[in-house]
């Protein structure tokens, strides 16, 4: 049986992770409850505590009483990127560069959104996150 590691730090923090060059850590983004949290780590055995990141309190929230707003699939991707054809040549493996590379201490956060009420509706969003590490 393993044994679960970082569940004080991430709690059910779940998402995606990527390396960040300015820290020297992967840093992992994810969703809990409405809110996106990262957390980082070296060896991925020790997590720093989760920290909401600043400025997207809301976001998922609902606009239609009685529903639910869902988030889900955030990814951070470096926000240096040409243009929106070098996202989608790097999802469709067309070219080299490798978008799980965070350079600085800000990046887009891609997720998706479902729409209210709805099961089978959703768009993705895209929003310019910054992060501090306190390590």
């Amino acid at each position: 049986m393993c044994t679960t590691v970082g569940v004080k730090e991430l709690g059910f923090l779940h998402g995606s992770i990527s390396w960040n060059e300015r820290y020297q850590r992967y840093v992992m983004i994810g969703e809990v409850r409405g809110e996106f949290y990262i957390s980082f780590t070296r060896d991925f055995i020790h997590w720093t505590q989760r920290v909401a990141v600043s400025g997207l309190r809301g976001i998922c929230e609902s606009h239609v009483p009685f529903t639910t707003g869902f988030c889900t699939y955030p990814s951070l991707l470096p926000d240096n990127l040409e243009d929106e054809q070098e996202v989608l040549n790097s999802i469709n493996n067309n070219n080299k560069r490798n978008l799980n590379w965070i350079e600085e201490d800000s990046a887009w956060l891609y997720y998706i959104r479902f729409m209210d009420g709805e099961s089978t509706t959703r768009n993705i969003y895209r929003v310019k996150v910054s992060f501090e590490a306190d390590f």
